[in-house]
């Protein structure tokens, strides 16, 4: 699984307010960074042959997470991964999933998600949005727990959700695959994402201070 669906777009802390207005609520605006995140993406194996699961993680995440509260069709997430901070724990077999037969991270060196429509309750709620991979866009549908907020070690509030999806990774044109002597073939089609995330609230600036 490849664990972290958030990267490095350079505009993800552009300026944009702490607190937004939508409607007759306010959002608390989120930022998600470092390494302290997870998203595993599971690919199985294909054919008559023993099955497991390559499960990895991607560590260079960063986002921007607009939380309306009990109004979710006001919230909105915009992420990103940098593709390069793949690991999977065999060398090898990352510096393949770095080269142009999969993800080709020297033209592609970002996975990004933004959001176009979410819907449910607090608990949980569904986001439908846009998936870049490997210079492909499509509609992505996570399904989305929220496992409340709390206090981290520095003080700040947090708050911290499950996502789940499933993809078809030759929709983004990773195709590359090995046929077995014994039949089938090495990589499976399907690749299951399951994202532990935690977003650090960004309190308002006090009048008269700098941003």
């Amino acid at each position: 699984m490849l664990r972290g669906i958030i990267g490095a777009l350079p505009d993800l802390n552009a300026a944009e307010q702490d607190l937004v207005a939508t409607g007759n609520s306010v959002a608390v605006r989120y930022v998600v960074e470092g390494t302290h995140q997870g998203n595993l993406l599971g690919i199985p194996p294909s054919g008559r042959r023993a099955r497991w699961n390559v499960r990895g993680r991607f560590t260079g995440i960063s986002g921007t997470i607009v939380d309306a509260g009990e109004g979710p069709i006001y919230s909105s997430v915009k992420s990103a991964i940098d593709v390069t901070t793949l690991v999977t724990g065999d060398p090898q077999r990352d510096e393949h999933l770095r080269s142009p037969d999969f993800f080709d991270v020297a033209k592609y060196p970002v996975i990004s998600v933004e959001s176009r429509k979410i819907s449910g309750s607090r608990e949980k709620f569904r986001i439908t949005g846009d998936l870049s991979v490997h210079g492909v866009t499509r509609e992505i549908v996570l399904d989305v727990t929220f496992n409340g907020t709390g206090t981290n070690p520095l003080g700040k509030t947090v708050a911290g959700f499950t996502a789940e999806t499933k993809i078809n990774r030759k929709d983004f044109g990773l195709n590359w695959n090995m046929a077995l002597e014994a039949g089938g073939f090495l990589v499976g089609d399907e690749a299951k994402i399951l994202i532990e995330m935690e977003a650090v609230r960004e309190d308002p600036t006090p009048s008269g201070q700098a941003a």
